[in-house]
């Protein structure tokens, strides 16, 4: 079987595909701090990401009451003591979310509480 040949046109795209793929990966080896993700959970920054996670876990949890009230508090907390340190916009979104999921896991709560309350009352 014969091996293809590159004609001249074939070459030139493949050598300028090449040095287009070299620069690219220059360019992030000189920008690495700005698309790496170590940049997000190194020592510095893990509260404020941690503020963030639980504010993602209590808009996920808001159905089950309890388990909401509670990773809602611990994502308040987290957020309000790294904005204490510094400011991060990481654990102001943390603290918007944790913020959110409070309040949902408040309605449910007292929908339920509610709910509970009239069919005891209509029951008897």
């Amino acid at each position: 079987m014969l091996s293809p040949v590159l004609i001249p046109s074939q070459a030139d795209k493949h050598k300028y595909h090449l040095d287009h793929y070299r620069r690219i990966c220059r360019w992030h080896k000189a920008n690495a701090s700005v698309y790496n993700l170590s940049r997000i959970l190194d020592r510095e920054n893990y509260l404020d990401t941690l503020a963030l996670i639980f504010g993602v876990l209590a808009i996920f949890f808001w159905p089950v009451p309890y388990a909401g009230l509670a990773v809602s508090i611990i994502g308040l907390a987290i957020g309000f003591v790294v904005r204490r340190q510094r400011k991060s916009s990481i654990a102001t979104a943390g603290i918007i979310l944790s913020c959110v999921g409070l309040l949902l896991t408040l309605v449910n709560l007292k929908v339920g509480i509610l709910g509970v309350l009239l069919r005891k009352y209509f029951n008897n």
